[in-house]
């Protein structure tokens, strides 16, 4: 842990060389335990002092084992005292309660990562994709959507552009 948060200091000071506003740094892989938690409290804590001096703002995601519920998440941005951003991925969470998480953290959200699910090589899950963007819209996101192909079609070119065609009318 001690070598993977001297990593993440160098590569947020690169950052910051390199003019970057913002930086997302992964809040942790294990499951959320109170003791994870607050391990990840610390780290992010001091994490936030190598971006501050940077002149790097610190994100996180709700992605991987430790943020994988609203509830952790939520936790997390409210003992950094909404220090940490956030990006809200709409792929990472499944299952019956991931609108319900997603609407938790959304009014949240500083930027998205608008990762629609495909039902096959060609359709993209629209139910699915509207109803994250609708719920970016009910919390008056303003963030930047960021469009992130991840379906089972080699070209990443089409994807794209079908989550673009569905994305366009959430912009104006």
């Amino acid at each position: 842990a001690d070598r993977d948060q001297a990593w993440i200091a160098d590569w947020i000071g690169v950052a910051g060389k390199l003019g970057a506003k913002n930086t997302r740094v992964v809040a942790g892989k294990s499951e959320p335990t109170p003791a994870t938690l607050e391990q990840s409290r610390t780290r992010m804590s001091q994490l936030l002092a190598v971006g501050q001096a940077a002149g790097v703002r610190i994100m996180t995601e709700n992605w991987l084992g430790l943020m994988s519920n609203a509830e952790s998440v939520l936790w997390l941005l409210e003992k950094l005292d909404g220090q940490v951003g956030l990006c809200v991925d709409f792929g990472n969470w499944r299952g019956p309660n991931k609108y319900e998480e997603l609407a938790a953290i959304m009014p949240h959200g500083d930027s998205s990562h608008a990762k629609a699910s495909f039902l096959d090589e060609r359709t993209l899950d629209r139910d699915d994709y509207v109803r994250c963007l609708d719920l970016a819209k009910t919390a008056h996101f303003a963030g930047p959507h960021t469009l992130i192909y991840d379906g089972p079609n080699n070209d990443e070119w089409f994807g794209l552009s079908v989550e673009r065609d569905v994305v366009q009318p959430y912009l104006s």
